[in-house]
């Protein structure tokens, strides 16, 4: 039993459907999912065997990269919206990649010098 208990309590999202890119950009706000209850006719359709809602987590890739994620303030709202930039080969794609961790680490250091 002690081996399906999660270190800390399981937050559900939603997001309309075929909004990840948009969730991944952060135009897309989420909406928390804290306190959902089911109508009777959505529970009598899930008796049925209907299928109420679908789910297909990322999965990492086997060379240990890790999987999609996004992460948002406690609200689900996003701050402002991520610039997309196409990369021409991997080389620039590395790069800007590269540039993106470090701009995330000035603003880390930022934000924890300002506390």
């Amino acid at each position: 039993e002690q081996m399906h208990r999660l270190s800390r309590p399981l937050q559900l999202w939603a997001a309309p459907a075929d909004s990840e890119v948009s969730v991944a950009r952060k135009v897309q706000a989420l909406e928390s999912l804290e306190g959902a209850r089911l109508s009777r006719a959505m529970r009598e359709d899930a008796d049925a065997g209907a299928t109420l809602a679908g789910f297909d987590p990322d999965q990492p890739e086997s060379d240990g990269r890790a999987g999609f994620s996004v992460r948002l303030p406690e609200d689900g709202v996003p701050v402002a919206p991520l610039e997309v930039r196409f990369a021409s080969s991997v080389a620039e794609a590395e790069a800007m990649a590269a540039q993106e961790q470090e701009a995330m680490a000035a603003q880390q250091q930022e934000a924890m010098a300002a506390q």
